[in-house]
């Protein structure tokens, strides 16, 4: 029967798949009305960051996702902070 140093390993090793993954990242900001004029260059500058972040190994290895969403100048859509992204519907670009 294995000790404890087996159990430790073969927990360790339970976790690898779950370290590969990616980790997604919500982006809502307006793309479109009237604050989209100047929300679409924060979503830019966000994107961007993300781009150096995976180019640098991402965080601890894993690669980050973003999930474009526009909040489409509604305070009703984006005052819903805690949706799963890619739930509204709506996609921006």
């Amino acid at each position: 029967m294995p000790g404890k140093g087996w159990s430790a390993l073969w927990f360790l090793l339970g976790l690898l798949p779950a370290l590969a993954q990616e980790v997604r990242v919500g982006v809502l900001h307006s793309l479109s009305g009237t604050m989209a004029i100047s929300e679409v260059t924060v979503k830019n500058a966000t994107l961007m960051a993300i781009e150096e972040i995976n180019a640098k190994g991402g965080v601890l290895g894993r690669r980050i996702v973003a999930v474009v969403e526009d909040g489409a100048s509604d305070p009703d859509l984006t005052a819903i902070p805690h949706r799963a992204p890619g739930s509204a519907g709506r996609r921006g670009g």
